[in-house]
């Protein structure tokens, strides 16, 4: 395959995905669409040519943040330690924090657009988050009488936007905020081995 040339219409449309990402991940779905232009270093008319709508630009990289997600996530699952699976999914939780910011706390809340939300399959991260749970507890990492359900719950909490936005507030960095959650968990569920 020939090398594509600058102005190549993917080339082009990857380029305003990628400003449009860090566009969102710092402001959300509010991102000003000259920000994107600028970022993007693109006329109106091409950005308009490829996303007719910004919803439909919006759109786009909330796929992008899935299938990034959803490639860890399959990875995730054939680790065998419980633990570590735990300890990998809050990496990929951060890192995604990291790369899409505000737009994967209005995601994994459940906050984006409509049209954008469909592309979020949060029953799938209960369901990987519940595997783990039942991995560690099948290993015996987890204390007596922990409900896979509870715990699932507790953990998207304290992967929710809020917590997650105090934190940054406050100064806290990821790696401080992922080591503090990790902790609370393992406290709250784990049990010593």
């Amino acid at each position: 395959m020939p090398p594509q040339s600058p102005d190549s219409p993917n080339l082009l449309k990857n380029q305003i995905i990628d400003a449009a990402r860090v566009a969102f991940s710092a402001e959300g779905p509010e991102a000003d669409i000259v920000t994107i232009l600028e970022l993007a270093r693109v006329s109106r008319t091409t950005l308009y040519r490829h996303f007719p709508r910004k919803v439909d630009l919006l759109c786009a990289v909330t796929m992008q943040m899935v299938c990034v997600s959803g490639d860890a996530a399959y990875e995730l699952l054939q680790i065998r330690d419980g633990r570590e699976m735990m300890r990998q999914a809050y990496d990929l939780s951060f890192r995604q924090f990291e790369e899409y910011g505000v737009l994967a706390s209005l995601a994994l809340a459940g906050r984006l657009p409509a049209e954008c939300q469909q592309y979020v399959p949060l029953d799938d991260a209960h369901r990987v988050i519940g595997r783990i749970i039942k991995t560690c507890k099948a290993q015996g990492h987890c204390k007596e009488g922990v409900e896979t359900r509870f715990a699932v719950d507790v953990i998207f909490a304290l992967t929710g936007p809020e917590f997650f936005s105090r934190r940054r507030q406050a100064g806290a960095s990821y790696e401080k905020i992922k080591n503090d959650v990790l902790s609370l968990i393992f406290e709250a569920f784990g049990r010593d081995s």
